[in-house]
């Protein structure tokens, strides 16, 4: 197993939420990674040397979860712990505030074995609250590891699980919150010099080549096609689906615009970047 090492540590309040979890779900035997922005901000950031692309204090964090009652052990199992308590409306929110400094959410996504139907989460006890988890578990499957502290190693989102995630949650929310459209447009912008320059000069030259040697339309095909190499047939519909719903498609164009350093650049390159990540995405040959 290959261990990531960070180039800028983390801020100590998110290291000590991060080392909590990962002590509480080895005591209660969870598999879990780190989604999010946090996510985002560990593998772009604190590796990578990307700028921060949006402020979010927030940890989500990701599960597969057997049953109600492992998912209250772990909850409870935080509780215990300094720092953080209940969120009074969202039943699967917790708080944690550090001994100094601002505190912020964290949030625990369940998936697996309580999953109503496939990929669908509806949180007891009334079941009114439903969530799209479509695609956590090829994100934990394709998870990395990264070393946060001494003896403390942690499971990460890759880029490509992050995106595949990032995009069915919008799908979600889309219509009211832009966000994941947001750093949907970042990852697309920067993943080819996120650590695959080697790979599209190596295994991946052929892919480099169809893209005349561009990185801004190399670095989305190639997202693409690694989305294409994780996801189940069931995420890789919905997010087809995005692509090719016209309205789906010019809402994502949006708010992909929201965000970005880019300030004035023209829709024509936001539209550049998809038709790559889309040939990527569905034309990737399969198992």
């Amino acid at each position: 197993m290959t261990v990531i090492s960070l180039k800028t540590p983390l801020p100590p309040g998110k290291q000590a939420v991060l080392t909590v979890m990962d002590r509480v779900a080895r005591r209660t035997n969870l598999q879990y990674f780190v989604v999010g922005a946090t996510a985002r901000d560990i593998l772009m950031y604190h590796l990578h040397g990307f700028p921060l692309n949006r402020a979010s204090p927030d940890i989500d964090f990701a599960m597969a979860i057997e049953s109600w009652p492992a998912f209250e052990a772990l909850r409870t199992g935080l509780l215990g712990e300094p720092g953080f308590r209940l969120d009074g409306k969202i039943v699967h929110r917790l708080h944690y505030s550090p001994a100094a400094g601002d505190g912020f959410p964290v949030d625990l996504v369940p998936f697996g074995g309580v999953e109503v139907s496939p990929s669908q989460v509806a949180w007891p006890p009334d079941m009114a609250i439903v969530m799209n988890v479509a695609g956590y578990a090829e994100a934990l499957d394709s998870a990395v590891t990264v070393r946060i502290a001494d003896r403390c190693e942690i499971r990460v989102a890759s880029i490509p699980g992050l995106v595949m995630t990032k995009l069915i949650a919008w799908l979600d929310r889309g219509q009211s919150n832009p966000k994941d459209a947001v750093d949907f447009r970042y990852l697309l912008e920067n993943y080819a010099t996120a650590g695959n320059a080697d790979r599209l000069y190596g295994e991946e030259l052929p892919l480099l080549a169809a893209c005349d040697y561009a990185f801004e339309r190399a670095g989305p095909r190639l997202l693409g096609m690694d989305i294409a190499s994780i996801a189940s047939a069931r995420s890789r519909q919905q997010l087809a689906h995005i692509l090719a719903d016209p309205e789906l498609h010019d809402r994502l164009v949006m708010h992909m615009l929201r965000g970005g350093v880019h300030s004035g650049e023209p829709v024509a390159a936001i539209e550049s970047r998809l038709v790559e990540f889309r040939i990527g995405l569905l034309d990737w040959p399969g198992p």
